[in-house]
């Protein structure tokens, strides 16, 4: 994806791309802001990592970035 924009629009591409995923780090950071605590299951070396990209925010980011790329899939492709 990132290569058909950067191709298919140069600059002006990249910047969508990284519009995009502005919005997705955005969107997902106010729905689902930075809990409180931490499941049983994460083990503790890797609990700053879970904080920041794993759980539903990891999930819905991943979701909703690739449904705002759609659109951008069926116009350049």
């Amino acid at each position: 994806m990132l290569d058909g924009l950067s191709v298919s629009r140069g600059l002006l591409g990249l910047k969508a791309f990284s519009d995009i995923k502005d919005k997705a780090f955005d969107m997902s950071e106010r729905l689902y802001p930075i809990p409180s605590n931490i499941p049983g299951h994460v083990p503790a070396d890797r609990q700053r990592e879970w904080l920041g990209n794993d759980g539903h925010r990891d999930a819905f980011r991943h979701a909703y970035w690739n449904a705002l790329m759609t659109p951008r899939r069926a116009h350049d492709g």
